[in-house]
């Protein structure tokens, strides 16, 4: 198993999502910091809000501050689609399960480290 075998099954990406490449890298302030760097099968369709399947229009380059790697940051890495709608409208797409799980599970973490301290 390579490396982007491996963070694809961390990260939970399904088809058309894919890893092309991880790298670490030393920041100007001589920190290591691991980079994945994902994106979507090309000619790929995703549902809008109405659940029809809808064209990519054009993408977004976004980055995401993830939870670290040992003790290297991690930051991913995604031109994010935008798409037509059934309506004509461009929308970035944030409904996609895969960008949803990515973005969401760090909040999720600090949610339940709050609640056990609420707890005990």
């Amino acid at each position: 198993m390579n490396r982007t075998e491996i963070f694809t099954l961390a990260l939970g990406l399904k088809e058309p999502w894919f890893i092309y490449n991880v790298e670490i890298l030393t920041n100007d302030n001589s920190v290591k910091e691991l980079h994945i760097h994902f994106g979507f099968t090309r000619g790929s369709k995703f549902e809008d809000e109405k659940g029809e399947s809808c064209p990519v229009h054009d993408t977004q380059d976004k980055t995401w501050r993830h939870l670290n790697f040992f003790e290297h940051t991690c930051l991913l890495h995604c031109s994010v689609p935008r798409i037509r709608t059934s309506e004509g409208k461009v929308r970035l797409i944030w409904r996609s399960a895969a960008l949803l799980s990515i973005y969401m599970f760090p909040s999720s973490i600090y949610r339940v480290r709050l609640s056990h301290w609420l707890i005990v």
